[in-house]
């Protein structure tokens, strides 16, 4: 990412919410063009040192996306489809869903006059066309159920069997901030 402001953030700062990248966008990037959002997150300034601050970040996980989308030869979301979904068998979990049978309304968009059916709820990705690494990816509780029995099954169905050594499930699964004295496991964690 040649055009990111601050070689000292991480992979894993960003994973674990500790990049020092604000919170959100104070407009929610309201009038922002996918691209605008784009060249204003590779500007945004950091607001404490990486590693030493976790504060959750849609911000950061703006960026993983565009980390991500740098790197792989298709989108984002096709590579979800390609690389998780269609090998766990899952049946709706998808970003931009297309059938809305399974999918639960997730708010009531007063400014259009509709629920918002199959239209991700948060504004930023939205405005990035649906898919992001912090918003966008629809699914239901069967889904999850095959996830979670994957998971059990130490990812044998999707994933390397080496992937699932216990030293890479404790970093995916537990604490990794060290120095930061708060008794609360989200945004701590690698996966």
């Amino acid at each position: 990412m040649t055009d990111w402001t601050d070689p000292r953030v991480t992979i894993r700062h960003l994973l674990q919410h500790t990049s020092g990248l604000k919170a959100d966008h104070p407009t929610k990037y309201e009038g922002f063009n996918p691209e605008e959002i784009y060249k204003d997150l590779m500007q945004s300034p950091l607001q404490s040192t990486p590693g030493t601050k976790r504060v959750y970040s849609d911000l950061g996980m703006m960026l993983l996306y565009y980390v991500c989308s740098s790197v792989m030869d298709i989108s984002y979301e096709d590579y979800f489809l390609h690389h998780v979904a269609r090998p766990l068998g899952f049946k709706d979990t998808t970003y931009l869903p297309n059938r809305l049978e399974p999918i639960a309304a997730t708010e009531y968009d007063f400014a259009r006059g509709v629920y918002k059916h199959g239209i991700v709820h948060d504004e930023k990705a939205e405005r990035m066309g649906g898919v992001s690494a912090h918003a966008g990816l629809f699914s239901t509780a069967s889904d999850l159920l095959t996830f979670l029995s994957m998971m059990k099954q130490d990812g044998a169905k999707l994933f390397d069997a080496a992937l699932f050594e216990k030293r890479k499930l404790d970093l995916a699964l537990k604490w990794q901030v060290r120095r930061i004295v708060i008794l609360d496991l989200p945004g701590f964690t690698c996966g």
